[in-house]
């Protein structure tokens, strides 16, 4: 059923002229899609492709603004304090999940215009925030070993 909804969906890209509203539209469907498919595929495989590995945390993070707003006035900006670096992939999996959670959260049912994403590279550990407005929420903060959850008392 799911596939044959995606040949739906790709036919139906096709319809609108180029520059259309619809079609642009219809096209980031598309590739939701796709990506849906190609990580279900590869979870499928035993591979883990939630977050790639090729692509830093704040990279990630930064990709979810075209996933989860369809130009309804709300900005996610990602800040980086600190040198980029490289973390285990499964740490970098589990601290990209619960960043994906606050970020989408602040997207989906808040009613900021700018959500705000920051992470913070310490000599020995990680620190990652979201904000939205005035109320700050540390998501996770933690070595390269492993992470904590807790928020800030200013919340």
């Amino acid at each position: 059923m799911f596939l044959g909804a995606f040949l739906l969906l790709h036919e139906a890209v096709e319809q609108p002229p180029a520059e259309s509203a619809t079609k642009l539209s219809l096209n980031r469907a598309l590739s939701l899609v796709q990506r849906a498919v190609d990580e279900g595929r590869a979870t499928l495989q035993g591979l883990d492709s939630a977050v790639e590995v090729s692509v830093s945390l704040e990279q990630a993070l930064a990709g979810l603004q075209d996933e989860f707003t369809s130009g309804g006035g709300v900005q996610l900006r990602v800040f980086v304090q600190g040198k980029t670096k490289a973390l285990k992939p499964g740490v970098q999996e589990q601290i990209y999940r619960i960043g994906r959670e606050a970020v989408v959260n602040a997207l989906r049912h808040s009613k900021a215009t700018i959500i705000e994403a920051q992470v913070e590279y310490l000599r020995k550990r990680l620190r990652l925030g979201c904000a939205r407005q005035r109320l700050r929420h540390r998501c996770a903060e933690g070595t390269n070993g492993g992470f904590a959850l807790g928020s800030s008392g200013n919340a």
